[in-house]
């Protein structure tokens, strides 16, 4: 009953955050958690496609979308939004790290 009521919960401000992509890529996302946990995977692929259309330089909502495919049998594109999933969240990491790690200098670098 609770994933129930949370998914209305989105579906109502999805219909307040017109125009806000970035929060509406999250509440679609909300709402495909909820419905996957309902087993309504189906319903939660929509979402999850709404999310990544809306915002897809977003790992997590590849992959989220990669668990609904798995859920309903389509391996293949599971496997394909899992590998996006894989390669932006290295992209991050690397950014993450580029500010964490000071430049390397050529003074002193083996060669």
């Amino acid at each position: 009953m609770a994933l129930a009521s949370a998914a209305r919960e989105c579906t109502r401000e999805l219909c307040r955050c017109r125009g806000d992509r970035p929060r509406m890529a999250e509440l679609h996302a909300q709402r495909g958690r909820c419905l996957l946990g309902m087993d309504r995977a189906r319903e939660a692929l929509r979402d999850f496609d709404a999310a990544v259309h809306l915002a897809p330089r977003s790992p997590t909502y590849w992959q989220l979308r990669s668990l609904a495919r798995s859920r309903l049998g389509d391996g293949g594109r599971a496997a394909f939004d899992a590998s996006v999933s894989v390669e932006l969240d290295a992209e991050r990491l690397g950014q993450i790290f580029a500010t964490l790690l000071p430049p390397v200098s050529g003074a002193g670098a083996g060669g």
